[in-house]
């Protein structure tokens, strides 16, 4: 029986395995991913300190995940992970050890930016066949909720086509809130195109009583890019931003708010790519009120024009595409731009569909946007 959130309660007891480690594989796995002497080589191992051959964290990490994938994933209505915490290596793993796997759930609440799922954070340990305890972790899990388990892929909105003043037609997502109204928002994609997530992210503005629209900003390019957060989408995302003309760009923001004005004032906010074009959407006349950017790599590139409605930036500390010091040129360059470092986000922190999504972050830099659309739009 699946399991969805509403399952989940804070002291819930977990327990699944066991697994035995064999000296073949420890060398297999070690020789590919880990190739340390202590992991690969029995006779030096054994006159080393470890006084043996010894399993490689990450492979127990990996004996980990494969026993919870094999006892409870089936039954499990859990989405992606945002990542662990707390991941220690305890106690070497050595050929012939039965490891299993106990944990207990320490965290369970649904999603304040998604409603159809919630967060559960578990403290797991694996222990040995002498009960010795050999790496402890703590997990962070998407899981479902079982009312919107019905609904998955539905969407608020419709595909609706855009024309930019050139003529240009261009595809758009559009959702509307269930009643009037208070503005508009647009929102711009990262490289990845108008896929689920910036669906998902448009219907969040939607129901905050925004009527919202996602403009399909690489049409120019190549019609309906969707792609996914992997290193193909990122490869082929990277191509389709490299041939984007600026100048265009405008004319297709333009087109989007032009589709919502009748709204009310229009905000804009755009991630990654979108990041940028939410700088460039406040310096030139793009007919948007205000904007929000969230880690944009090129805004440094337009960091010489003056912004001409209200613009606020989002920039993570260990973005490593977006140095600390090229945060601060824009905020050197603009005093009077609100631009909020996040000290502990990289970059896509805000997107939970990718591995740097960091839920603080994503949560304080929402609650920072949606009150500056508030003043700002209304």
């Amino acid at each position: 029986m699946t399991r969805y959130l509403e399952d989940i309660t804070v002291g819930d007891k977990i327990a699944f395995g066991p697994y035995e480690v064999t000296e073949r594989e420890i060398i297999e796995f070690a020789t590919k991913y880990d190739p340390q002497r202590i992991h690969t080589d029995s006779a030096f191992a054994a006159k080393s300190d470890m006084g043996g051959l010894i399993a490689s964290g990450w492979h127990t990490s990996a004996i980990f995940m494969k026993m919870m994938v094999d006892s409870i994933m089936d039954e499990s209505s859990g989405m992606v992970s945002p990542g662990i915490d707390e991941l220690r290596w305890l106690r070497p793993v050595r050929p012939g050890d039965i490891l299993r796997a106990e944990g207990e759930v320490i965290g369970a609440r649904p999603s304040q930016s998604k409603p159809d799922r919630g967060i559960v954070k578990t403290r797991y340990k694996v222990l040995n066949q002498d009960n010795d305890v050999v790496m402890g972790l703590t997990t962070n899990n998407f899981m479902r909720r079982r009312d919107a388990a019905a609904d998955k892929g539905k969407t608020m909105g419709e595909d609706i086509t855009l024309k930019a003043e050139d003529g240009f037609e261009l595809g758009a997502y559009l959702a509307l809130p269930s009643g009037t109204p208070k503005g508009a928002v647009v929102v711009i994609q990262e490289i990845f195109g108008v896929n689920g997530h910036i669906r998902e992210d448009a219907d969040t503005f939607a129901k905050a009583g925004y009527a919202t629209i996602a403009p399909g900003m690489f049409d120019r390019v190549q019609k309906g890019v969707d792609l996914a957060y992997d290193a193909d989408g990122v490869e082929a995302g990277r191509g389709f931003a490299m041939k984007a003309d600026w100048d265009n760009v405008v004319k297709d923001v333009r087109a989007a708010s032009a589709a919502v004005e009748q709204y009310g004032k229009v905000g804009l906010v755009g991630y990654c790519w979108g990041g940028t074009v939410a700088w460039v959407s406040a310096v030139r006349d793009c007919g948007v009120d205000c904007a929000s950017g969230y880690y944009g790599g090129k805004v440094i590139d337009f960091v010489d024009e003056a912004p001409k409605v209200p613009v606020m930036l989002h920039f993570g500390d260990k973005d490593h595409g977006i140095p600390v010091e090229t945060v601060e040129k824009i905020k050197a360059a603009h005093p009077e731009v609100p631009v909020y470092r996040y000290a502990e986000a990289e970059h896509g922190f805000h997107c939970d569909q990718r591995p740097s999504y960091h839920s603080e972050s994503a949560k304080l830099s929402t609650e920072r946007t949606m009150a500056f659309f508030k003043e700002h739009i209304g």
